[in-house]
């Protein structure tokens, strides 16, 4: 195998930055771009991760459309948080599709969960987890 820059320790961020970076702006850094980038086990356990909470952002903000029917239902019915050990758990229900979810999210995870659905116009931000996302996705910077 060849060696490239991105094998590079110099040139490889850090694993939370880089999932902090796929949540936010996930055609950033794009598998097919960037292969070896997301060689190493925990850069693909990141973006499993990552897509993992795109995911929850996608089910919680978008309107979905009712099965059998004209009408959109347009959020959640259920949503809670709970701080379990260092796990912070969530779930969430919407009747109308039959889906319940529950996850089990790192503080960086579910702290990244709200800076993303704050940016989509949902929910506030705490001063605690703008800075652990921001301050996280700093150490981006061996691939800007």
């Amino acid at each position: 195998m060849t060696a490239s820059s991105s094998d590079s320790p110099d040139n490889t961020p850090d694993p939370a930055a880089l999932f902090v970076a796929l949540v936010i702006a996930p055609g950033t850094f794009s598998r097919n771009k960037h292969f070896d980038l997301f060689l190493p086990q925990e850069a693909s356990y990141q973006r499993r991760r990552a897509q993992l909470v795109r995911t929850i952002v996608r089910d919680l903000t978008e309107p979905w459309k009712i099965p059998g029917s004209q009408r959109t239902h347009a959020g959640v019915d259920e949503l809670s948080e709970a701080l379990e050990g260092d796990r912070v758990v969530l779930r969430y229900a919407i009747y109308a599709l039959e889906l319940k979810r529950e996850s089990r999210l790192t503080l960086l995870e579910a702290a990244t969960l709200h800076y993303a659905l704050h940016r989509a116009g949902l929910g506030t931000l705490s001063t605690q987890d703008r800075s652990l996302v921001e301050n996280t996705l700093s150490r981006m910077t061996p691939l800007l």
